[in-house]
């Protein structure tokens, strides 16, 4: 159903399900997770979304308007263990505008792929995609 679900766009504006039931407070138990080991990032987060979307930024260079709160979506469900959050690109109008741009300290999204990185797992996941 529609309601077990939020998304956000580009962690500042979301999803209202009316009666409290806000984006916000899902995603700071996204960001939560992120900066937890194992099981809890994986309950939360889908890690080969979240690579994958990395890698697609990092690949086309898009340094001019991709950062933290811009030009990124997630979605996900507001429970843990049903499939983990998915992350989107968006706007991605300037994408391979400039192929040598070194976009790898940008903490997209919101933060969550740098939490991610401090997870021994995920680093070797994330090394695995790339491979």
């Amino acid at each position: 159903e529609p309601e077990a679900y939020h998304y956000t766009n580009s962690g500042r504006t979301g999803s209202t399900h009316g009666a409290g039931d806000d984006w916000n407070d899902t995603w700071r138990t996204v960001k939560s997770a992120a900066s937890q080991s194992g099981t809890d990032s994986k309950d939360w987060i889908n890690w080969s979304h979240l690579a994958d979307n990395q890698l697609l930024y990092f690949y086309c260079g898009n340094d001019w308007d991709w950062t933290t709160n811009h030009n990124w979506m997630a979605a996900g469900p507001k429970y843990s263990g049903r499939g983990g959050w998915r992350f989107y690109s968006w706007d991605c109008d300037v994408m391979l505008y400039d192929v040598e741009a070194n976009n790898l300290g940008v903490g997209a999204p919101d933060g969550i792929f740098n939490l991610m990185m401090r997870n021994d797992e995920f680093k070797v996941f994330f090394k695995d995609r790339i491979y």
